[in-house]
């Protein structure tokens, strides 16, 4: 993947992080990078010059990155609207990450990211097969898509199973047999 004449807009309050994210993307050879600390910098900075890519801390001061991905989403006029936008995070609860997906995300990646990861994950939204849709209360990216297996064919761990799971090994269990596994039962002692 060439990245040379790639221009990112990285969205981050963390110094640290930032620094981080901007030496990986480097490293890819993605050098055109701008960085931003709040969600108000960063419409302004949308407002002024097009990106390819924004990479955005869901957690942001003055207006959170839900916030900016709905507002960006909801510019009908500008192409921007349709940016990829990547959120990187350290708090994955559920609510977060819908929250985010939600709004219009392409996808939300759990901090610290390995470089390898975040690579997959850039090649994953860069390759684009993914539809976008507009609706009354959605824009984005099609929410709805094909389970191919994880990104790049592989894991991260060598228990991750392929895309492909195959024939079944055993029968299927019986609902009596799942229910004794789920429902309390009373055992003597």
């Amino acid at each position: 993947m060439n990245l040379k004449w790639v221009s990112a807009l990285l969205v981050d309050p963390d110094k640290h992080a930032v620094k981080t994210l901007s030496n990986m993307l480097e490293g890819f050879g993605l050098v055109k990078q701008k960085v931003v600390e709040t969600g108000e910098a960063a419409k302004m900075a949308l407002d002024q010059e097009l990106f390819d890519i924004v990479f955005c801390e869901a957690v942001l001061p003055n207006i959170s990155s839900e916030e900016l991905i709905r507002w960006l989403r909801r510019l009908e006029s500008k192409p921007i609207r349709l940016i990829p936008v990547v959120v990187l995070t350290r708090y994955t609860q559920r609510s977060l990450v819908e929250a985010s997906r939600d709004a219009g995300a392409s996808v939300v990646v759990k901090k610290p990211v390995p470089a390898n990861v975040l690579y997959e994950r850039l090649d994953w939204v860069a390759k684009g097969t993914r539809l976008f849709v507009e609706c009354a209360g959605y824009a984005g990216p099609d929410r709805r898509f094909k389970n191919t297996g994880l990104p790049g064919g592989v894991g991260r761990r060598a228990t991750d199973l392929s895309g492909d799971l195959g024939d079944p090994a055993a029968p299927n269990l019986s609902q009596q047999e799942i229910d004794s596994m789920i429902k309390p039962m009373k055992v003597d002692i």
